[in-house]
């Protein structure tokens, strides 16, 4: 198929058609010879696209070890697929066409890893007029900036703010002497240490996660660092007495065959413990600032948009009884913080993290951002809530 293509005076980017014929497959086929192999050289992922409006209208890209191989027709199960018509695909590609704003507006949408969508600019070069990803697939290469060390320090204060119930939780099943543990979507590692400090010589925790960028350097001989992708390699059935895992489930589009997974994973009398974080608490701060109350509400809708459920940790009690265990109990944990204090950053970062994606969507300026930044930066009166984690821990009958 060939798209036709006129300069509009307009200079809008979807109404920008240019005077050139652009043969579609030709993109695709291009698509593997551009491919970072050093970003790509530990991946081995696909990524999919359906261009609904052509024939052939499916081609994946499969990276292992570096290396890119097209598929025309695409494959059954990609990591991540992108929907959208030849117009718009074409106009992404050039760089014509801001990816986010399509994205926001229904005209291109994403199926799967929505955290690995965002990772996929770095895997295209750019600045070479015609490129694939002259502006990202998802959000531009300058939104992805260096930022693995800020990150770190944003889920270790997370880890300082939720750990200390997240232990007592994991007390309470009686976690102890010659367990075997999972600590899926393990982050900074601190929960899988303290697992791996409770299970003395004859127990092992796997800390797993689909990104172990932070976990590479922490070292326990009771603990083995495994990089997994649960919703694509299921946990061994009935290899757990404990599975454990924080604000993950929201995140991952196929929760509940996820979760019915973890239920199988536990040997019988096996424990499972799920925390998630219910973001909408955000919304709420002392004295009413409507400024920061329209930043959090701008992340729940980015979050609503990016596939993830604020709404699923409400639900969690009952999903877990759907998939056969025995609810023990539950917790909810909320905290105020203060603005200009070391316990608001939690938040604070979150939202300077998403700023650029929230601006490409149109969802605050960025000058608005700027002030509710500088507003949770700055010593005052202004108290918010954290978000609101809500816990559940429940047993696989047997045994």
């Amino acid at each position: 198929m060939i798209l036709w293509h006129r300069l509009n005076e307009s200079g809008r980017d979807d109404e920008r058609i240019m005077d050139t014929m652009v043969e579609v497959s030709e993109l695709f086929e291009r698509l593997a010879e551009r491919l970072n192999t050093k970003e790509a050289a530990k991946l081995d992922r696909i990524i999919q696209w359906q261009i609904t409006d052509h024939d052939p209208g499916i081609w994946a890209l499969k990276i292992s070890g570096g290396v890119g191989e097209l598929i025309v027709g695409g494959v059954e199960n990609p990591d991540i697929t992108f929907v959208t018509e030849a117009e718009v695909w074409v106009g992404i590609a050039e760089g014509r066409l801001d990816p986010m704003r399509q994205f926001m507006s229904g005209k291109l949408k994403v199926k799967g890893d929505m955290m690995f969508a965002l990772k996929v600019p770095n895997l295209f070069p750019t600045g070479e007029s015609g490129d694939f990803h002259d502006h990202g697939e998802i959000i531009s290469q300058q939104d992805q900036a260096p930022v693995d060390e800020v990150e770190r320090e944003r889920q270790a204060r997370i880890a300082e703010l939720t750990d200390p119930a997240t232990f007592r939780y994991l007390t309470g099943v009686g976690v102890s002497e010659g367990w075997r543990c999972a600590e899926v979507g393990a982050g900074t590692g601190t929960v899988a240490i303290w697992l791996a400090d409770q299970v003395g010589e004859s127990g092992h925790v796997d800390a797993i996660d689909i990104d172990i960028s932070f976990l590479r350097n922490l070292e326990h001989p009771r603990m083995t660092v495994v990089e997994q992708d649960v919703t694509k390699t299921p946990l061994e059935p009935g290899r757990y007495d404990l599975i454990h895992a924080k604000t993950l489930l929201q995140h991952v589009a196929e929760r509940d065959r996820v979760l019915r997974e973890f239920a199988e994973a536990l040997r019988p009398g096996g424990y499972l413990v799920i925390e998630d974080a219910d973001i909408r608490s955000i919304q709420r701060v002392e004295p009413p600032s409507p400024l920061l109350t329209r930043a959090a509400a701008a992340l729940e809708t980015f979050f609503y948009f990016s596939g993830a459920d604020p709404a699923y940790p409400m639900r969690l009690m009952p999903e877990v009884r759907k998939v056969g265990l025995e609810v023990l109990g539950t917790d909810s944990q909320v905290t105020a913080v203060q603005a200009g204090t070391d316990a608001i950053e939690t938040v604070r970062m979150s939202l300077e993290k998403l700023a650029p994606m929230i601006v490409k969507a149109g969802l605050m300026g960025q000058v608005e951002i700027d002030k509710a930044l500088k507003l949770l930066a700055d010593d005052g009166e202004t108290m918010i809530y954290t978000p609101t984690t809500i816990a559940v821990w429940a047993r696989r009958p047997g045994a």
